[in-house]
């Protein structure tokens, strides 16, 4: 059995720590809400539950907050797309675009670009299957494309 002193030490280290993780939640309005939770919890007297039951719990919601402050930290440290700096380098060119012996008609180099331009992240194999596909289903010029694609409609090629 915990003697007064050691369960008050436990106590106030486990507020401790609960405090430190709310106060790396970013959202102040999330914030604001964990901090009204935890100070009632722990100034609650009437809990049905017993103190080793109780600290139990907030060990392990503790843990889940960690767990979630940790996977916002991964993401932030992986650039998205979207902030990836890409050059021309990276993107594939016409040659790349060209199967062995094979020349693409005009339609097709246009189509190319285009895709190209809309989704930038592409990789040459893709972009050579959508541009096939998009002339094959009658899309075979860049204002045919425009008129009746959506930008919504591309967004399964990203």
């Amino acid at each position: 059995m915990l003697t007064t002193t050691t369960t008050r030490l436990s106590i106030s280290n486990l507020y401790k720590r609960c405090m430190q993780s709310v106060k790396r939640i970013p959202s102040e309005n999330h914030r604001l809400t964990y901090l009204v939770y935890i100070r009632g919890a722990f100034r609650s007297t009437t809990s049905p539950y017993t103190l080793t039951e109780r600290m139990k719990d907030a060990e392990e919601q503790l843990k889940r907050m960690n767990y979630y402050h940790s996977l916002r930290d991964q993401n932030k440290k992986q650039p998205s797309p979207s902030t990836t700096n890409v050059t021309i380098k990276d993107r594939p060119s016409q040659t790349d675009l060209i199967e062995t012996g094979e020349t693409p008609s005009n339609e097709t180099a246009i189509m190319n670009d285009w895709i190209l331009k809309a989704v930038p992240f592409l990789n040459t194999k893709d972009v050579r299957l959508y541009a096939q596909h998009l002339i094959k289903d009658g899309f075979d010029s860049v204002e045919i494309v425009e008129q009746e694609l959506a930008p919504d409609d591309l967004d399964f090629m990203k």
